[in-house]
C-alpha cells in the first residue's frame, strides 16, 4: 500500500530499508499482524493536545459572543432612544434626558470595567486566532480518525480479525471510550469563527469581554 502511494518512485527494497530506519530512529511505529505490516508516525513527535484546553477555549469564545451580542443590543437601544429624544423633546427636557442618558452610559461603562477586571479582554485578531486554532484542531481530529478507521479496515481484512479485536490488541481508545463526539463538536462550534463588531461610545473599538 505504501509502495503504491509512492507511485513506485523508489524500489520496494529501498522503501523497506527506509521504513526500517525510521522505525529504528523511533520516528515510526511498526505493528505486524501475520504478513501484514502497519507503520504510523510515533505520536511522541507531536505536542500533547489537552482536551480541557480546547473545551475552555470553546467556552471562552461562546462567552465572548454572548457579551458581544449584549453590547451591540445595548448600543442600538441607546442610539434609538437618543434619536427619539432629539426629535421630539423641548430643549430643557432634552437636556434632562441627555443627562439621564449620560448617567446611564457612565453606569454601563463602570459595569464594563468591572467585567474587564474579572476577565480577559480579547480583540478581533486574538479572537480570530483562537477560532482558527479550534477549527484546525477539529479538522486534524477528523482527518486522523478517518485515517485510523481506514487502516483498521485494511488490517481487519488482512488478518481476519474484527475491528473491535484489533482495537483491543493495539490499545486504541475510540471516541466512545473517551466520551467525546466529533460530529457534535463540529456542529456546536461550526460558527465560532464569526463575531459581530461592537461599537462603544461611538468609537469602533470592536471589543468583547470573555468571562472565565
Amino acid at each position: 500500500m505504501i509502495q503504491e502511494n509512492l507511485h513506485n518512485i523508489t524500489g520496494t527494497a529501498q522503501t523497506k530499508k527506509v521504513l526500517a530506519k525510521l522505525v529504528e530512529s523511533d520516528d515510526l511505529v511498526l505493528k505486524e499482524f501475520g504478513k501484514v505490516q502497519i507503520f504510523w508516525i510515533n505520536q511522541k513527535v507531536f505536542p500533547a493536545v489537552d482536551d480541557s484546553q480546547l473545551k475552555k477555549l470553546a467556552m471562552d469564545i461562546k462567552n465572548a459572543q454572548i457579551s458581544s451580542r449584549e453590547a451591540v443590543a445595548r448600543a442600538a437601544s441607546l442610539r434609538r432612544e437618543a434619536a427619539g429624544v432629539e426629535s421630539q423633546l423641548p430643549t430643557d427636557e432634552l437636556r434632562e434626558r441627555v443627562a439621564a442618558l449620560e448617567k446611564s452610559t457612565a453606569a454601563s461603562a463602570s459595569k464594563l470595567e468591572k467585567m474587564r477586571a474579572g476577565g480577559t479582554t480579547v480583540d478581533r485578531a486574538a479572537f480570530d486566532r483562537a477560532s482558527a486554532r479550534l477549527q484546525r484542531a477539529l479538522k486534524a481530529w477528523s482527518t486522523r480518525k478517518k485515517t485510523a478507521l481506514e487502516i483498521l479496515g485494511d488490517l481487519s481484512e488482512g488478518s481476519g480479525k474484527s475491528m473491535k479485536d484489533l482495537k483491543a490488541s493495539i490499545g486504541i481508545e475510540d471516541d466512545a471510550e473517551a466520551k467525546v463526539d466529533l460530529k457534535a463538536m463540529n456542529a456546536k462550534y461550526a460558527t465560532t469563527t464569526k463575531r459581530p463588531a461592537v461599537g462603544v461610545g461611538g468609537a469602533a473599538k470592536k471589543r468583547a469581554i470573555m468571562r472565565r
